[in-house]
């Protein structure tokens, strides 16, 4: 067996190719007319995708209802109409509560597709299954989380967005001492109910 290359590997989310995320890198496409889902025939499938989600944030805040309706508005210019082609299932596991039993029954579902939305969802669906393709959001460190190896070749069967690179850490405050140049004293504000890590 050959080593896994740049070419194995799904060129929008940089994850290894295997039926799975196939359709993963479907869902990614930015040509709605390739990303429908073919049959190993080459046809167009009947059956709809199924995502899966679980996610940190509580069910009923405005900002997480905007973000998914954004994330389905995507869906939608893609080519992915829920109802028609696509479902998504949401799970909430706010501030990581029930977060293990969630992702039991996130996997249990059989999906497609699982995204996940924050560090403790993420971590409880890698324990829960390596061959589902899981996409991440809302996770600020994913290598020291060990959910993947590298930003270069993530690994297993997890891939992502970064809330941000943990390199640009030591210029935050390089930048604020451009803009206040006075500056004695910062301090990082954060929202318990928000935190993914």
């Amino acid at each position: 067996m050959r080593p896994t290359t740049r070419a194995d590997q799904c060129p929008q989310l940089g994850v290894e190719r295997t039926q799975r995320t196939r359709r993963l890198s479907a869902v990614h496409d930015p040509k709605p007319s390739l990303a429908e889902p073919k049959s190993r025939s080459g046809a167009q499938s009947d059956r709809p995708r199924r995502i899966s989600a679980l996610v940190g944030l509580p069910e009923h805040d405005p900002e997480t209802k905007s973000w998914f309706a954004g994330f389905e508005r995507t869906l939608e210019r893609l080519g992915w109409s829920l109802g028609r082609n696509a479902s998504i299932e949401y799970r909430y596991a706010p501030a990581a509560t029930r977060v293990q039993e969630f992702a039991k029954e996130t996997v249990a579902a059989q999906p497609d597709v699982i995204l996940s939305y924050s560090t403790p969802a993420s971590i409880a669906l890698q324990r829960e299954t390596r061959t589902f393709p899981i996409v991440f959001v809302g996770v600020a460190d994913p290598i020291g989380s060990a959910l993947i190896e590298s930003l270069a070749r993530p690994g297993g069967n997890l891939t992502g967005l970064m809330m941000y690179d943990a390199s640009v850490r030591g210029k935050w405050l390089s930048m604020l001492k451009e803009i206040a140049p006075n500056l004695k004293r910062a301090a990082l504000l954060i929202e318990e109910h928000r935190a993914s890590s």
